[in-house]
């Protein structure tokens, strides 16, 4: 271990294996950043400037949704956002069943 100033630094162990997903949703941001408390389901969450946080144990999971803009399709207008998941610490699989969750929650259907 290195020595800094006569004492002895302390080894932290990163995992340098980070896990991310995008998402184009329909969805503005704001309806977003309200419904991600659901998704979490009493997953320790903070928000700060349009971004989520959300801690469980070691893990760490941050989530960037863009300003939302508008798609056209005739003279319809609809609401699209990009959304950046970056994993740390999770599994592959738990990811993958995050993210699964995250298709369910947000899920629109017509009729």
């Amino acid at each position: 271990m290195p020595w800094q100033f006569g004492r002895q630094w302390q080894e932290v162990s990163i995992n340098p294996k980070a896990i991310s997903f995008h998402r184009e949703m329909g969805i503005t941001q704001v309806d977003f950043l309200r419904t991600l408390p659901s998704v979490v389901n009493g997953l320790a969450l903070k928000m700060n400037n349009g971004e989520a946080f959300i801690t469980d144990g070691h893990r760490k999971l941050v989530i960037r949704p863009s300003n939302s803009r508008k798609r056209m399709i005739g003279s319809l207008q609809l609401p699209v956002t990009d959304i950046d998941f970056l994993f740390l610490g999770y599994s592959e699989a738990e990811a993958e069943e995050f993210m699964a969750r995250v298709d369910l929650y947000f899920r629109r259907g017509g009729g």
